[in-house]
């Protein structure tokens, strides 16, 4: 919708009266799109919400740099709402920058699940807070940063991590355009299996699969470097009110077949 609005009007600063505007990245990639709203004049703020807490719960702070603001996450809009992240084994509560669970609990909390006392009773925690079945971190001010749905998180080497940061660390190679990462069950455990877009040049060449994955153990903990890395045309998609979203579930097919 924004970009819409962007393509509508010539001016330099597209939309001089609106002084700043959330976003939940869908289709875009979150740097793009906020570099190009930047250059537009309309400062973009990520957001945090799901329908059990009202739809809307947190944004980030309008003056943080950009690479916060680009964020899933943020500060809770009310003051009494509360936000903590736990360890989904133990239940233990987390420090900030530790890895867990977000829970949730404010004025804007629903009460249950119309006719579904299981499905309530196991979307709360023992003191009232919705488990939000996302994955997270605390920051040290009192907000709290999104990183991945729990479904897609990977436990590796006895420690979750969100796909998108080997993603993010595949997507800083020259020849990659982008990058998705999803788990398989492997007798060692879940491993992480990469599919990755390249440039046209990449494509003409051949990039080697092993110079890929020497990225990856470059910049990453060995535990966290994909186990194959496959090259695709294009990533499966599925069009949806939201927007395009790639199908992870038919990578995670694509993943565990055999060579």
């Amino acid at each position: 919708m924004i970009t819409a609005l962007f393509d509508a009007t010539t001016r330099e600063v597209a939309l001089p009266s609106v002084k700043h505007a959330g976003f939940a990245s869908f289709a875009a990639e979150p740097e793009t799109f906020i570099a190009l709203a930047q250059a537009r004049g309309l400062t973009l703020l990520g957001l945090y919400g799901m329908s059990e807490v009202q739809a809307f719960f947190a944004r980030q702070p309008r003056d943080a740099p950009v690479d916060r603001r680009l964020l899933g996450g943020g500060m809770p809009l009310d003051q009494a709402a509360e936000v903590r992240v736990s360890d989904p084994d133990s239940g233990a509560l987390l420090a900030p920058g530790e890895q867990g669970e977000i829970e949730l609990r404010g004025p804007s909390l629903m009460d249950a699940y119309f006719n579904d006392e299981q499905a309530t009773r196991e979307a709360f925690s023992h003191d009232g807070y919705l488990k939000s079945g996302d994955l997270g971190t605390l920051t040290d001010d009192g907000g709290f940063v999104y990183l991945a749905r729990m479904g897609d998180v990977l436990r590796l080497g006895g420690f979750l991590v969100a796909p998108a940061e080997i993603e993010a660390h595949l997507n800083t190679h020259p020849d990659v355009t982008g990058a998705q990462v999803v788990g398989i069950s492997t007798e060692r455990g879940a491993r992480p299996v990469a599919f990755v877009t390249l440039t046209e040049g990449a494509q003409a060449s051949g990039v080697d699969e092993l110079a890929l994955r020497e990225h990856c153990l470059k910049g990453l903990a060995k535990f966290k470097a994909p186990d194959r890395i496959h090259t695709l045309d294009e990533f499966p998609t599925t069009s949806s009110a939201n927007g395009i979203k790639i199908q992870k579930a038919a990578l995670r097919k694509m993943a565990q077949q055999p060579d």
